[in-house]
């Protein structure tokens, strides 16, 4: 059996370059490697006058994503409680360093005993990210209004 050799290499030129499109085409499509994503908050235990008042300082609870491929590295994570009524007033600020966080992995950082929060019932939540190395860069913030609701409401 004979293979005509201008048959068969153009196929092969064909082939290539569909494979080397796909492989283009799915690299621009997937995640930016150290992509943050403040995902969402919580307070442990729930925000209720009664829990606030037995408890030693409430902890809060902030999901942080990495969406991207790569880990992210150098992160520092701020939460800021500020009045709501005058938002010049910090109730509380913390800040934690984490070192990396896995591409497509979800963080869950704690920032233990948050005091102060029996002063008003309406609060704003301020939480950004940033990296070590850019400190002024905002990578992500996202803002939550809180409300400390009493046994009846």
């Amino acid at each position: 059996m004979s293979v005509n050799v201008k048959e068969v290499l153009p196929m092969a030129e064909e082939q290539l370059q569909v494979a080397t499109e796909a492989k283009m085409a799915s690299a621009t499509v997937s995640p930016i490697s150290g992509s943050l994503t403040i995902m969402g908050v919580d307070f442990d235990p729930p925000l209720r006058y009664q829990n606030i008042a037995a408890a030693h300082g409430i902890t809060l609870l902030v999901a942080l994503e990495n969406r991207g491929t790569q880990p992210a590295k150098g992160i520092i994570l701020t939460a800021t409680l500020v009045d709501k009524a005058n938002s010049q007033r910090v109730i509380v600020r913390r800040r934690v360093y984490i070192d990396q966080i896995e591409g497509g992995q979800v963080k869950v950082q704690r920032f233990p005993r948050l005091e102060g929060l029996l002063l008003h019932k309406d609060y704003q939540l301020i939480v950004q990210v940033t990296s070590y190395a850019t400190q002024q860069n905002i990578l992500d913030q996202r803002n939550f209004s809180i409300h400390i609701s009493s046994e009846g409401s």
